[in-house]
């Protein structure tokens, strides 16, 4: 698993007219400790599309496919270059989560959180399904 807490945000602010980013951010690339097994798997909620308490998930809604599948890429890391985005919907936590293909073919599993933050945790499609029982490019 890997947290991104400042990835989408600061991915969107420069998509919106920021000429660069601060030297000190980069994607996420460490390993941070498992999740506990109390998480609850996502559910689907009624307004799925655009949860008003997620404001980095409502913004990353309002862009064309070709930028979300760029700034989810770089909440990944590890070279992906984002080619499929997928909004797969809204977590009992209030987290959105997507699905991206990266150029290469592995798949992602990224959760954005509720907060003013918009952290991120990411994790292979594969570790995803094992621990959710939800496929990774399908709606819950």
């Amino acid at each position: 698993m890997i947290k991104g807490a400042l990835v989408l945000p600061l991915a969107l602010a420069f998509l919106n007219g920021c000429s660069s980013l601060p030297d000190w951010i980069a994607p996420a690339s460490t390993q941070a400790p498992a999740a506990s097994k109390s998480a609850a798997p996502p559910r689907q909620v009624a307004s799925v599309a655009n949860s008003v308490d997620n404001p980095t998930q409502n913004q990353l809604m309002s862009l064309p496919k070709r930028q979300q599948a760029a700034i989810l890429a770089e909440a990944v890391g590890h070279g992906c270059q984002g080619v499929s985005p997928y909004f797969m919907g809204i977590g009992d936590d209030g987290s959105a989560i997507w699905s991206i293909r990266c150029a290469r073919g592995h798949a992602w599993a990224v959760s954005i959180s509720p907060g003013p933050a918009g952290d991120t945790t990411v994790k292979r499609c594969t570790s995803f399904a094992a621990e959710t029982h939800l496929s990774c490019f399908s709606k819950f």
